[in-house]
């Protein structure tokens, strides 16, 4: 297990690394092809470099019994705007600006479960479910402790089944 690792009963999941053990899972996770290959490329080719970059944080789920690559995810912070409104510019009175109203958040930007772990383990039901709850919403909490967090948001392919 590594350090600093959140873990329940069946799972740890932690932050990525370069490690040559996590390459070599990480190379061979596969996605059901109609429903997420671009996931799978995002895990295979840009990840670390967004990593590397700042840009998104990602996060591997293995299996505690076998240490199978089970899941990932990647997060990252954002904002959603709800609403706009016209107001006066300040210095000139012609003028109208417009306000934007947002809310801080995190955006789930990938979620993939490991479609060759789930073929192996069929009974293993809600895994998403797992993850969302024990993993996600865990790093969120601790995330909004230090900035402003309102909202947690996705953008999902459109198959009602992965949501």
């Amino acid at each position: 297990m590594i350090p600093n690792s959140i873990q329940n009963d069946l799972f740890y999941c932690y932050h990525i690394e370069s490690d040559a053990n996590d390459q070599s899972d990480i190379m061979n996770f596969s996605v059901r092809p109609c429903k997420g290959g671009h996931l799978r490329e995002y895990i295979n080719y840009y990840a670390l470099t967004d990593e590397d970059n700042g840009v998104m944080r990602t996060y591997l789920v293995r299996d505690r019994k076998s240490d199978e690559l089970a899941a990932f995810f990647s997060l990252k912070a954002g904002l959603i705007s709800f609403d706009e409104t016209e107001v006066l510019n300040l210095s000139d009175d012609k003028k109208k600006d417009i306000i934007f109203h947002t809310l801080p958040g995190v955006e789930i930007a990938y979620f993939a479960v490991n479609d060759s772990y789930i073929r192996k383990y069929p009974k293993l039901k809600g895994m998403g479910y797992i993850i969302y709850q024990d993993f996600i919403l865990e790093i969120i909490k601790k995330v909004s402790k230090d900035i402003g967090v309102k909202v947690i948001y996705l953008y999902s392919l459109p198959f009602e089944s992965l949501i």
